[in-house]
Order: C-alpha cells, then structure tokens, then sequence
C-alpha cells in the first residue's frame, strides 16, 4: 500500500456555502433603506410642522414606483401581466391626488417585500448549493515516481488513484483495498459505510478510513456527482421564473379593482378610488405565495430531493396517480445471480460471454453480470458493433461470433424446449432471467434476484395517506415477477411485459384519474418521465436521461424521499395558499369598505401594511424544517462523531 504523508491536505467538504448577495439583493436593501428612512424622516418633520405634504414621503414614493415599474417589466419579459399593475396604479395614483403618505407607505411595503422574496429565493439556492458545495476539485494519482495530486478533470479511467483521510472520492471507480466511506452526500444515511476491494465505489463520497488505493472507472465528467452537480445548476436556473399563484388570482382580482375604484369614481369621488387601489395592493399574491413554494424546494433540497421549479413542486402536492417502475425503483437496484444454466458449454463461458457485452451496458443489471463472470476467474473479452435496445437486450461480436444477451422474448427464436424450461423455472421463483445466444443457438440463461426494497409496503402506505388514489407497476419483467413485488407493495394495477414505447402511453392513458407522477431510473423510463404531469427520477447511480427528463431527482438511493418530497410539497403549497386566501379576504374586505368611504388613502395603505405583514408572516411558517423527520447534509465532523457512537 502507497504511504501518504500526515501533512498532505485533505479535500474537505464545505458545509455551509452560503451565496453571495447578489447586485438584486444590495438594490433592494438600497431601496428598504431609503424608503424606510424617508418615511421617517416625513412622519418626523410632518409631526414637527403638521405638513401632510412632505418631500421626503415623495422621494420616497418615487423609489417604491421603481421598484413596482422593475417588477411589471420582468412580468411583461416573461409574456405575463398580472396583478403587479395594481401596485404601480395605487402609487401613481395616490402621487397624483397629493396622498404623499399613503404613497410612502405602499413604497416601503414594496420594498420591503421585494426584499423578503430575495431572501426566500437566496435561501433555496443555498440549500440546493449545499449539494454541490462537496464536489471534488482535486485527485491523487499513483503513478511511475509516486503520488502525483491532479485536477480531477485529468483523471481518466484506469488510472489508480490513492484517496487520503478526508478525501472525496474523484470520480466512480472500484476499490483496490478496503475502506469506511461518509456516503450520507448520496445516500443520505450519516452512518459510515464499509466496502470491500472490488466493490464499486461513488464519486462524491469522503473516505474516512487510512489510505485506500482505487481504480478510476470513468472520467470526472461521467461520475455520479458530476452528474449531481448538473441537476442542481439545472434546477437552480430552473426555479428562477417561477409561475406565480398570484397570475391565477389575477384573472378576477384585477378586474374586481378595477370595477370597484370605477364605482368610485363615479361616485365623483377620487379618495375613494385611490383607496381601493391602495388596499387592493396585491404584496400576499406577489410575495407569500413565492415564499413559500421556494421554502418547500429548498426544504426538498434537504432532504436530498431536487426539483426543478415551481410547477413541479405544485404537481407533486396535486398528485394522485403514482407510476412506478421495478428495477432499481421498488426494487434496491443491487441484483445477484443466483443461479446459471449452460448448454454444450462450461457456466464460465455463458457468463463471459455475457459479461462481454454488458460491460457496454447502462442496465442496472450490467454490473451484476461482469463481476458474476469475474467471480468464476473469467474475464470479459473485447467486442465490437455493440449495440443496446433499451428494455430488450444487447448485441455484439465477441471472439469472431455474434452474440445477444437479452429477454427470452427478444432473444433468437430458435428456442428449446430446454431454454423453455429454464423460463418457466425462473418464473415460478419470481425472479429475473437473461438469455445468452452465440451465433443463433442458446447457450445459457443467468437468474437473478433483485429484492425488494425494506420499507417498501410501509412507504406506499405513507404516500396513499398523502392523497394518492391510484398506483400503476410498469416494468418490462414477466407478469409473474411483476405481480409477486405488486402483492409485496400494496400496488393497484400491472403492466408486465411493456416495452420501452408502450410506457407513455400508458402513462398518458393514466391521466383520466388524476395527476401522474412516474418514478424510474433508467435511460428506457425517460420517455414516460417527460409525458407525465410530474417525472421523478431516482439518480444515485449516476447520470442518465432519466435524471435529465425528469421534473424531480432523487439524489439520495431512497424511495421513501419520493414521501418526504410529496409531504414537503403539499405543506408548502398548502402555506401558500392560506397566506393568498387570507390576505386577499381582507384585502377584498378593505376594498369594499375604501368604496363606502370608511378608509382614507392613508389609513388604506396602513391597512394594507398590517395585512401585508400577516400574509407573509403566514408564508414564513413554511420556512421551518421539521427536523424530526428531514435527513439534513452533514459535514464529515458530524458523520465521524456518528461513527464514533456506532461504535461504542
């Protein structure tokens, strides 16, 4: 084993990344400021003086109309034109009737709220970076004269890599010794894990234990937590323009206005109809509702759960039809092969020959089968014109012979009695079986078990409670697999024997009963994640289209995320909606009183304050994390003292 020296600096992952203010953040900070100020500034001199019209209040609403204008134009960028023009029509109309204080106020209450939402969005980028703030930079490469350190980006695979106490793991690779590893980045468990020399080792994890040699698989591009790191930059741009609840409420709210200050006016009276423009300032539409929905993603990004803006975040809390795929989705993903038949040939050719090919695979069962084939002393040969039909199987030319390894219905049909009853075998287990073919004839078949997840029952359980109605299996699998996990998991309807096309339709058939969510985890899901109403993929394994089409990604290998997730979705949502409520009752109730001439402007624009205050107070609520029950991203002090207390 390589020595390392104790003064060498270890990668140690960052924890608290909080982003930098932004020049929209010291804007409105700016803004508040001045408008706070001026405010007090009129009311101090107007208390002195007993003058109504104060040049302060009138910078002051100068500033709030600036701010209004800033945010009526990104509206009209965005193709929408919502309730933001009542706030700049209360302002330019309380400016022109002389009612400097009622101006002042509306500006300070923009600003103000302005800021808040800054804030909210800062805070859900922040708990969204904490997943990328642990991405390597660095890697310790052992080469002819010793250990050289590289940028990770030079790794390529093979390379035999030495990681050091504190270390992240570069890239994915293979463990060449044995070692403890802090996988709570991926995996979100905070109790260290131990591997084994050949076990397959994540990119993104600390190494905890003495120094432990690795051999690269892939380039730092290509790893899990590269693949990590893209999601959250893609949510992060994502959640930016986020589809407001306000431009829903608009659809009546701006019209009531509207109509009740007309009604005003003709009433021949202008205080009035600067009234009802003044309560009607629409801050709980414009503020509580983003406030909330982004708590909810940076809540979810907590919990190790990504998701890629507001509409998806609104679906998920709407859901009421959950599809799911089998392998790697109820299933744990980790297969073993517990048993392999052979025809005129030795176990150890079926299994190299297989092996040659699905070393080219992306099939959660690939893996399984090369380090099968290792195991017998066997390795797997070179191949050329390999080609994967996703769902089905794998082709190639191994040795001079074409071989495909795939189901037993894509597989030659040149089948025998004897491939026949190796089929019926298996099925009867409710086990998994790839077929081997080498130049037409079927040489062997290889069973594999791939158990349940724990805890499944319990989490479907969980997620039926929180408002889904239907569930739907869709796997490739033989229906006798498929029913036997369907039984286990409490599953409403199956789908066996589908092809990788058929998954959208039946997904968008789905759609008559409710809102659907799909959840999968391969390349073959990817066209049903992006047909569904809400795409869940889970991405622990590393990067695929899937992770790419969907709308939510779990990071961590955790299904029951997919419950925390929908929790977290429907409280936020749930938040958002009695912060809107509420503020919009009063305010409707404001209005109709400022008509009855029983609000002055400036008693309107302090009761739209308080109002104001009491909705965004209510939205806060979703801010606050329940602990109890939300996996939070440790720092490996925290993940060592776990594993010091494992131990005693």
């Amino acid at each position: 084993m390589v020595a390392i020296s104790p003064l060498s600096t270890p990668q140690v992952a960052q924890t608290d990344v909080v982003p930098p203010r932004t020049p929209t953040h010291r804007w409105l900070i700016a803004a508040t400021v001045a408008t706070v100020g001026l405010l007090s500034i009129g009311a101090a001199v107007g208390w002195v003086w007993h003058s109504a019209q104060n040049p302060s209040w009138a910078l002051a609403a100068v500033i709030g109309a600036i701010v209004s204008l800033s945010g009526l134009v990104t509206a009209i960028r965005q193709h929408r034109l919502g309730v933001d023009v009542i706030a700049l029509m209360a302002l330019i109309s309380a400016i022109a009737i002389g009612e400097l204080f009622a101006a002042a106020v509306l500006a300070v209450m923009l600003s103000t709220g302005g800021l808040l939402e800054a804030y909210a969005t800062s805070r859900a980028q922040r708990d969204l970076s904490l997943l990328t703030s642990r991405a390597p930079t660095f890697a310790r490469v052992i080469g002819a004269t010793g250990v050289e350190v590289i940028p990770v980006s030079q790794v390529t695979a093979g390379d035999e890599l030495i990681l050091a106490v504190g270390d992240i793991v570069p890239v994915d690779g293979t463990l060449l010794d044995p070692g403890r590893f802090d996988e709570s980045t991926l995996t979100g468990e905070a109790v260290p894990a131990a591997h084994s020399p050949g076990e397959a080792i994540a990119s993104g994890v600390v190494n905890l234990d003495g120094n432990v040699r690795m051999s690269a698989t892939g380039t730092a591009e290509s790893s899990t937590y590269s693949a990590i790191v893209a999601m959250v930059r893609h949510a992060q741009a994502a959640s930016a323009p986020f589809v407001r609840l306000a431009d829903r409420w608009a659809l009546w709210f701006v019209p009531l206005t509207v109509g009740l200050a007309s009604v005003a006016l003709a009433l021949d009276d202008a205080d009035r109809a600067v009234s009802v423009l003044v309560i009607a300032t629409p801050c709980p539409l414009i503020l509580a509702a983003p406030i909330a929905l982004m708590s909810g993603i940076g809540h979810a990004a907590r919990q190790g759960v990504i998701i890629k803006g507001g509409g998806a975040l609104e679906g998920l809390a709407r859901a009421k039809v959950l599809l799911l795929d089998k392998t790697g989705t109820l299933t744990e993903g980790r297969p073993r092969v517990t048993d392999v038949r052979a025809a005129h040939v030795q176990v150890a050719q079926v299994l190299q020959c297989a092996a040659s090919l699905e070393q080219f695979s992306t099939h959660v069962l690939a893996p399984t089968i090369v380090r099968a084939c290792m195991d017998v002393g066997a390795q797997p040969l070179p191949a050329r014109d390999v080609h994967e039909e996703h769902g089905c199987g794998i082709e190639g030319i191994v040795a001079g012979q074409r071989v495909r390894v795939g189901s037993y219905d894509w597989i030659s049909p040149h089948r025998d009695s004897q491939a026949r009853q190796w089929r019926a075998s298996a099925q009867q287990d409710g086990r998994s079986q790839v077929f081997v073919e080498r130049s037409g004839s079927i040489i062997g078949s290889l069973t594999l078990h791939d158990p349940a997840r724990s805890g499944l029952a319990e989490t479907v359980a969980r997620v039926r409670r929180l408002g889904i109605r239907r569930l739907v299996l869709i796997t490739g699998d033989h229906p006798h697999t498929a029913h036997s996990i369907a039984r286990l998991a409490g599953i409403d309807v199956v789908h066996a024997d589908v092809k990788p096309a058929d998954k959208l339709d039946i997904v968008r058939r789905e759609r008559v009963f409710g809102v659907t969510v799909m959840v999968g985890d391969g390349i073959n899901d990817a066209p049903a994640l992006a047909g569904a109403d809400v795409g869940v993929a889970l991405a622990a394994r590393g990067a695929s289209a899937a992770s790419q089409a969907a709308d939510i990604v779990l990071v961590h290998d955790r299904f029951e995320a997919l419950a925390d997730a929908m929790q977290t979705a429907q409280r936020s949502v749930r938040l958002a909606w009695q912060a809107v409520a509420s503020g919009m009752g009063l305010s409707a109730v404001g209005m109709v009183a400022a008509v009855a001439g029983l609000l002055t402007p400036a008693a309107g624009a302090v009761a739209q304050e308080g109002i104001d205050l009491l909705a965004i107070a209510l939205a806060l609520r979703a801010t606050r994390l329940d602990r109890a029950t939300v996996p939070r991203l440790k720092s490996d002090s925290a993940a060592e003292a776990d594993m010091h207390r494992a131990d005693s």
